[in-house]
């Protein structure tokens, strides 16, 4: 017998003898099955995974993001282990608050990373896809609602106002790079969008939260809406993450004065910022996402060139990416709980928002802007749907229940795996594409460094 045929036949010997060893020692309470410790492991081993496999697969974010899901979907449906119920009060409300946080800090990196100045003419391309696109999708994703998946009108509305956020979780491949690095119109177009219409979702939500509530629309509700729900949460939100990111910064780089706090470098300013504006902005009544993302963008202008930044959004990207693992792999759970309820129609109608909706209405509103020809197209084509929805879908059903959360769920899973599928494996090569056919390249650092006291 060979060598080779030698070591086969002892390594299976060892391997029979594994569940037998293994047996034994539970019988000596040697081995602890302690669905704590058990599930403490399987996190660890989980971000050992989310770590190491991105840099196996650098160049494909998306494809990562579909993998956890598809991990997450096997691994429940396989071991018939349940995910939190999303039916039931105490899961809807762990589903908000799980993608709550990942969405926040997600928001935070996306400020922390855009370099365009406020005064900038790029924002106008933003403020289209804001105030033209995002209206015209939910209109649309509920008249669609209504039609093919036979919804009542409040609850087509819903599913119009979740899925109208583009998610800023799962688009690393579409939005800008690290600090000073890349800020090209196309990822910059994005970046914002994402950052900014995760908070502009809030007013639309609670649209169809009201007329859930009084059974349609009447005069007296709406105008109290559109004041307090429009015109003062999101004004609260902008102006409070703006206040907080300045005095965040003027705290961080100038206080004290022989040694600033940001000389120490310590990344964790970046959960400062974080909970000072959400829970900050919460507690007078603005939108906290939107506050995020402002106080972000606010703290990295005040010091735009420092090296700081840097660490801030390197900080920011692994606490995100890790997180974000966890949440995708528990989002395969949920598809797998929602299994039996799926249908064919929930699948067309993914199809239909995802490959039309989006990419014409945008198309054409972004006609005349400073975006045009292929970058104007692929600006339309990304609009990526994921963690987002499932927030605004959580939170509205916690708040009332509509009739139909097996219905919303369903289909808000499906768009989310569709968009997953569609943008994820054209991310990577079309952006590629588009930098070598309007020849994007990285400009040189515009990092100062003053001495000792800069990181």
């Amino acid at each position: 017998m060979s060598p080779a045929c030698r070591r086969g036949f002892f390594y299976f010997n060892h391997l029979q003898a594994f569940p037998v060893v293994a047996g034994n020692c539970y019988k000596m309470k040697l081995i602890s099955f302690d669905p704590y410790e058990w599930a403490m492991l399987g996190a660890g081993l989980t971000l050992v995974v989310g770590v190491w496999l991105p840099q196996i697969l650098v160049k494909r974010h998306f494809t990562i993001a579909l993998l956890y899901v598809l991990a997450g979907f096997l691994f429940f449906r396989f071991f018939l282990i349940e995910v939190p119920n999303p039916y039931s009060g105490i899961g809807q409300r762990l589903w908000e608050k799980l993608s709550e946080f990942v969405v926040i800090i997600s928001l935070l990196g996306a400020g922390l990373k855009i370099d365009t100045p406020p005064t900038s003419g790029e924002w106008k391309t933003t403020g289209r896809l804001l105030f033209l696109v995002m209206p015209l999708c939910i209109l649309v994703g509920a008249w669609l609602g209504s039609t093919m998946l036979g919804l009542v009108p409040a609850a087509a509305v819903l599913l119009g106002a979740v899925l109208a956020p583009t998610d800023p979780v799962l688009a690393s491949d579409v939005q800008v790079g690290p600090p000073n690095e890349q800020n090209d119109k196309v990822r910059f177009t994005l970046t914002s969008e994402a950052g900014l219409n995760d908070g502009l979702a809030f007013p639309f939500t609670y649209f169809a939260i009201h007329m859930a509530e009084e059974g349609g629309l009447n005069s007296e509700w709406l105008f109290t809406w559109f004041w307090q729900d429009v015109l003062y949460k999101i004004g609260v939100g902008v102006m409070a993450g703006f206040l907080m990111g300045r005095v965040l910064a003027y705290l961080v780089f100038r206080v004290p004065r022989e040694r600033p706090v940001f000389a120490e470098g310590m990344g964790a300013i970046a959960i400062c910022v974080l909970f000072i504006s959400y829970a900050g902005a919460e507690a007078i009544g603005g939108y906290g996402f939107m506050s995020v993302f402002v106080a972000a963008y606010a703290f990295r202008r005040s010091e735009h060139t420092n090296k700081f930044n840097i660490i801030l959004h390197e900080f920011t990207y692994n606490l995100e990416h890790v997180i974000a693992s966890l949440v995708l792999i528990f989002l395969g759970g949920l598809l797998a709980f929602l299994w039996p309820t799926l249908s064919w129609d929930m699948l067309w109608y993914a199809l239909v928002y995802i490959l039309l909706v989006r990419p014409i209405i945008a198309w054409l509103c972004l006609l005349g802007s400073r975006i045009w020809g292929a970058q104007r197209t692929i600006v339309s084509y990304f609009g990526i749907r994921g963690i987002g929805s499932v927030y605004y879908l959580a939170y509205a059903l916690a708040n009332y229940d509509f009739g139909v959360a097996e219905r919303l769920w369903g289909t808000v899973l499906v768009v989310i795996v569709v968009s997953s599928v569609a943008h994820g494996f054209s991310a990577y090569p079309v952006m590629e594409w588009l930098d070598k056919r309007y020849g994007y390249e990285k400009p040189e650092s515009k990092i100062e460094t003053t001495g000792e006291e800069e990181i």
